[in-house]
């Protein structure tokens, strides 16, 4: 039995020491991940907003003209 249990420790941190950056961080610190994928969805938009704003309210006063 404590054979088994040696092998599964072992096993265990091989494991995690496979484990990807993103995999080991999200293991760390499982509530960063949905905190960031929220903030990211507003902070594209207004990016986009703000680069492509201005283009297409030219192209609105210019068809409007």
């Amino acid at each position: 039995m404590a054979e088994l249990r040696n092998g599964l420790e072992q096993r265990k941190k091989e494991r995690e020491s496979q484990q990807s950056w993103f995999e080991s961080w999200h293991n760390q610190f499982p509530w960063l991940t949905p905190l960031l994928i929220t903030l990211a969805g507003p902070l594209i938009t207004l990016l986009a907003a703000l680069t492509f704003g201005p283009c297409i309210l030219n192209k609105v006063t210019k068809f409007v003209k």
